[in-house]
């Protein structure tokens, strides 16, 4: 029982440190005021951006072509294979469930569920996104240091960004749709599960 929580948890932080598409934000630049001319003393007037400045990160709203992109992704990506696989993996050495036996054929059956569970999780997440007017899609963190952007990669999770200035919310989401892709896996588990 303790190797399973060291596998799970391991799946979690390989997931975490897996890099998916991500709507990056644009770089607006910074004006830098310079010094008035001779011929102007009144006021100051702004270059264009100095070679030196920082950009600022600006928020754009995704497009639905970026949306829909980014859902075929992550429900049909290589990170989606690369789960379903492992899970499957864990799975088949752990003999669950043992109806499915074991071999390539129970094999099979456990990736074929762990994949199914992932496009319905990636799908419902998406589709109540959609409906909340939400972008789940994972921006960088511009933090530095390892616990940060890990702090910023698990509260990632369970938000998202809304509106014009992408202010984050709470993901409504992030939150439901694990439960709906874990249930919807009682389609096909064998009967006790249901």
């Amino acid at each position: 029982m303790k190797r399973n929580r060291v596998v799970y948890l391991s799946l979690v932080i390989a997931r975490l440190a897996i890099p998916s598409p991500r709507l990056m934000a644009e770089t607006a630049p910074i004006p830098v005021a310079t010094e008035p001319s001779s011929t102007d003393t009144t006021t100051s007037r702004l270059s264009e951006t100095a070679p030196h400045a920082s950009p600022i990160l600006a928020y754009t709203v995704p497009t639905e072509e970026q949306k829909l992109q980014l859902l075929a992704f992550n429900a049909f990506g290589p990170v989606a294979f690369a789960e379903a696989g492992l899970t499957g993996g864990i799975q088949q050495a752990t003999k669950s469930p043992p109806e499915w036996g074991s071999g390539w054929g129970g094999y099979g059956k456990r990736v074929a569920s762990g994949f199914g569970i992932e496009l319905v999780t990636t799908t419902a997440n998406y589709g109540i996104a959609e409906v909340l007017r939400e972008d789940t899609a994972y921006y960088a963190c511009e933090c530095n240091g390892f616990f940060p952007r890990v702090r910023h990669a698990v509260i990632s999770t369970f938000t998202a960004r809304r509106g014009a200035d992408g202010h984050i919310v709470f993901s409504v989401g992030g939150l439901v749709s694990p439960y709906v892709g874990s249930m919807t896996a009682l389609a096909w588990y064998p009967q006790r599960y249901v």
